[in-house]
């Protein structure tokens, strides 16, 4: 298990779009696929308040384009180059992603729906970036490849992209970023140990865990309201002895909280939560090889809910809105990939029961 999580499955689909099947859950989530004409993979990667999504597409020529879905109908969005990538949309209808340009193969842009015009962000030299964060106020957060393999976390203010030099770092992600502009990821030291922080008004404060054996702490999502979690790392052991490497975690108010999934699971990880409290994310099952092991939950009054995008081999959920809405990725029977999201409808009540 890598001391440092996915940057996420990027992954497309193609030009048009046709009418997804839609299946309700056990509970009252309603699934939809994100599937357009000539696909050939498909992801998603955030859903604002209104429930709508945003992901990447690749046609059959191999170029990526940014997706977002609202209320069944897909629309593309590409950015100033070839190729796009979306990576967060906030409650304003404004899309945020990278695409190539002409002398830094990605550059940040930010786009509102409404408008239909991209606006490229002077960026500093990168070898790629990686949008994972937007809040109403367009500041935006992610994560930059730089020389020598290595990352750091950016933010942007205005049409200007900064890295985060967080103090004591060999490398960094920017994970989310709240309404308040705090900014929260995980980074490694010298010594290839793994910490959570937050940056707010130009401070950093490192964050970790004391659950557990903890030896590392990785942070994935921040609240309007100040919570915060992801996962955190213990030691290595065998699977008789002590099933679970890395633990999900969730802090409200200072104090943690872990999260694992029941039975024997390597790994869980936590992406957020909803207003009424539900945790959701990501656990593995060890008893499955290859990428196919991987499937959604949600944690709602004391119980453990599996959530699999329904027909799908692997469901990864990468996101959830304040009204208990999810996105993700799932691959299918034939290993193709793609987007879904699965809508808690108004009034339900929570859509775990």
């Amino acid at each position: 298990m890598p001391r440092f999580l996915s940057l996420g499955l990027i992954v497309a689909l193609a030009f048009g779009a046709w009418g997804a099947p839609r299946v309700a859950w056990a509970g009252s989530l309603v699934f939809s696929s994100l599937d357009v004409v000539g696909q050939t993979a498909g992801a998603a990667a955030g859903i604002d308040a209104r429930g709508r999504v945003v992901g990447t597409t690749t046609d059959a020529a191999g170029v990526s384009h940014g997706l977002v879905w609202s209320a069944g109908v897909t629309t593309l969005v590409d950015g100033p180059g070839r190729g796009t990538v979306l990576g967060a949309i906030n409650s304003a209808g404004v899309v945020a992603g990278s695409s190539a340009t002409g002398s830094v193969p990605d550059g940040v842009f930010v786009e509102k729906l409404s408008a239909g015009v991209a606006k490229p962000v002077s960026a500093s030299t990168a070898n790629a970036y990686f949008v994972s964060g937007l809040n109403r106020a367009g500041v935006m957060t992610g994560t930059a490849l730089t020389s020598g393999f290595s990352s750091s976390a950016f933010i942007t203010a205005g049409r200007r992209l900064s890295l985060l030099a967080v103090p004591g770092a060999t490398l960094s992600y920017g994970s989310a970023i709240n309404s308040a502009g705090t900014i929260v990821g995980q980074y490694a030291d010298a010594a290839s140990v793994q910490h959570g922080y937050s940056y707010a008004g130009g401070v950093f404060t490192m964050i970790d865990t004391t659950l557990g054996k903890a030896i590392g702490t990785a942070l994935t999502f921040i609240t309007d309201t100040g919570i915060i979690g992801g996962s955190y790392l213990t030691p290595s052991c065998s699977l008789a002895t002590c099933p679970a490497l890395v633990h999900g975690l969730v802090r409200r108010a200072g104090v943690d909280r872990a999260y694992d999934f029941p039975g024997k699971h390597r790994s869980t990880t936590v992406i957020g939560v909803s207003v009424a409290g539900e945790v959701v994310g990501n656990f593995a099952d060890p008893t499955v090889q290859g990428s196919e092991n991987t499937h959604g939950f949600i944690y709602r009054a004391g119980v453990y809910h599996q959530i699999d995008m329904p027909g799908a081999l692997y469901t990864s959920i990468a996101a959830v809105n304040a009204a208990g809405s999810i996105a993700g990725t799932y691959i299918d029977a034939q290993l193709v990939t793609h987007g879904f999201v699965a809508i808690c409808p108004a009034g339900s009540g929570g859509c775990v029961n």
